[in-house]
């Protein structure tokens, strides 16, 4: 964090949370920097037998991300990507673009995996009665695939994706999208993240923030200018404190 306003990002002592919104990958998700590559390869390596040359095709779909990105602010979806990349190539096969994403999505999944206290900090927070969402700047067709595979559709309450929104997230637009979804006010809503797009957000929307530091390389300490956990399960005491603090209140 840049920074330096101790007050910021500070988690409200009185505040009593009712609903807790999470970031995806490196909060939930355990998913190492180099997966999306390794995916990518995955996918694109069906397209050689066509005598393409793979580092010619992953060039293309870098160049598709960034053109993507640039021109919109945020991801679109894998199989808009693969579709625009047969496009620049001249190729006109849906089939071929269903294929590459579930080529890619097979190797994806195989590479990620849930952190171990994710499933039973979401259930206890949801049987406190706690509205839960998803926030990610992840595209909208994996994440949804990522929530199918490991069985969370009962679990969020809300899940929002730059690609839905059209912003990513901190944008203001995505801010405001983001807490008509959570459905109560921003004092009751606590951000659990493991960057500082997350924090901003929480900014943006009123929200109180904590920092979930599954690596535990980040120190808290007394110019930490928001709250640091090293587990997810963390979360539930200080939500269920909340409760009991304003009901003695």
């Amino acid at each position: 964090m840049t920074e330096t306003d101790p007050n910021r990002y500070v988690e409200r002592k009185k505040r009593k949370y009712t609903s807790v919104i999470f970031d995806l990958d490196g909060t939930i998700l355990d998913r190492p920097s180099t997966v999306p590559q390794e995916a990518n390869l995955a996918a694109l390596k069906l397209l050689c037998p066509m005598q393409y040359d793979i580092a010619a095709l992953e060039h293309g779909l870098k160049q598709v991300y960034a053109q993507t990105t640039q021109e919109r602010g945020f991801l679109v979806p894998k199989r808009k990507q693969f579709a625009l990349l047969l496009k620049n190539l001249g190729i006109f096969a849906n089939n071929l673009v269903e294929k590459l994403f579930q080529e890619y999505l097979r190797r994806y999944l195989s590479l990620v995996d849930l952190f171990p206290d994710a499933v039973e900090t979401l259930t206890k927070l949801s049987n406190l009665g706690m509205r839960i969402g998803l926030a990610t700047n992840g595209p909208e067709d994996l994440v949804n695939c990522v929530i199918e595979h490991f069985n969370l559709h009962d679990v969020f309450d809300f899940v929002v994706t730059s690609s839905q929104v059209g912003s990513p997230k901190p944008s203001k637009r995505y801010s405001d999208f983001l807490i008509k979804q959570a459905e109560v006010g921003p004092h009751e809503i606590l951000v659990v993240g493991d960057g500082e797009e997350d924090a901003i957000t929480a900014e943006m929307i009123g929200a109180a923030f904590i920092s979930v530091d599954q690596t535990q390389h980040v120190v808290q300490t007394e110019t930490t200018s928001f709250r640091v956990v090293h587990s997810l399960s963390e979360i539930v005491p200080i939500c269920l404190n909340s409760l009991t603090r304003t009901k003695d209140e």
